[in-house]
């Protein structure tokens, strides 16, 4: 277009296709070779999981979807690599539409979106491991969702907007355990900018009262529990960092704080 030269817009092109050919000739690694020994072997139960499709624990659906996948690729890992692409772009348009719903200007939300889908940066651990590709990009689907829905819910006040928007909440708890925990302070914050506050005692509690259901499920899916590496319970955390001397785990809080 007049903006930008033919040439530039070549040179970007040949880029992108570069950067795909790239992800798609990565190979399996580390952690990638425990979870297809599971996927291989669902009776096994690595990781502290159950035996079968369905896990148990924070991990309870990290092989799922390979469960999938499999009969279709076997072990060829490029067939992974190619799926995960286009998993990484259901993604980045989830991330464009809370954008726009948020801004309400177009052109931001694409440049939101264009941040988010630079594989090589946001999104690089993720792309290198698959072991970790369904959980922290299946986790940025469910959350952008879930505060998408929110978000309309509070700008055009329709019931189905607000009860789609627990479901999707309870679902991103349920579904991405181990990467949603920050999702509830993102729903509060949500709740603070964009809930209409008239200056009114009725509407201010009412506002609160909304947000119980989001409180009871976060509640009952993360209860006394805190998420520290393969570790749930927070007796289980002091006790691994006494036993071990891990001191840095207090640092944990924060990288919590950070994925938020």
């Amino acid at each position: 277009n007049k903006h930008y030269p033919l040439s530039v817009l070549f040179f970007l092109g040949l880029v992108v296709i570069a950067a795909y050919w790239q992800i798609v000739n990565l190979y399996f690694w580390t952690d990638d070779l425990d979870l297809f020994l599971k996927v291989i072997h669902p009776e096994l139960g690595l990781w502290g999981m159950a035996p079968g499709w369905f896990g148990s624990g924070p991990y309870r659906y990290l092989h799922t979807p390979f469960m999938v996948m499999y009969p279709l690729f076997g072990l060829n890992a490029t067939g992974y690599f190619a799926m995960e692409i286009v998993v990484y772009f259901i993604a980045t348009i989830c991330v464009f539409l809370l954008g726009l719903e948020l801004t309400r200007k177009r052109s931001l939300a694409i440049g939101i979106a264009a941040i988010y889908g630079s594989l090589g940066y946001i999104g690089s651990y993720s792309i290198f491991h698959l072991s970790n590709l369904y959980q922290n990009v299946g986790a940025v689907i469910f959350t952008t969702l879930t505060l998408w829905i929110l978000a309309k819910y509070y700008r055009n006040n329709r019931l189905i907007y607000y009860l789609l928007s627990i479901f999707l909440f309870y679902a991103s708890l349920e579904i991405e355990n181990l990467r949603s925990h920050g999702l509830i302070f993102l729903v509060l914050g949500l709740t603070v900018l964009y809930a209409k506050w008239n200056k009114s005692i009725l509407n201010i509690v009412l506002n609160i009262v909304k947000l119980i259901p989001f409180i009871l499920i976060y509640k009952s899916l993360y209860s006394a529990t805190l998420s520290f590496g393969n570790t749930t319970t927070v007796g289980a955390f002091f006790y691994t960092m006494g036993r071990d001397k891990l001191f840095a785990y207090f640092v944990n809080p924060f990288a919590i704080f950070s994925n938020v």
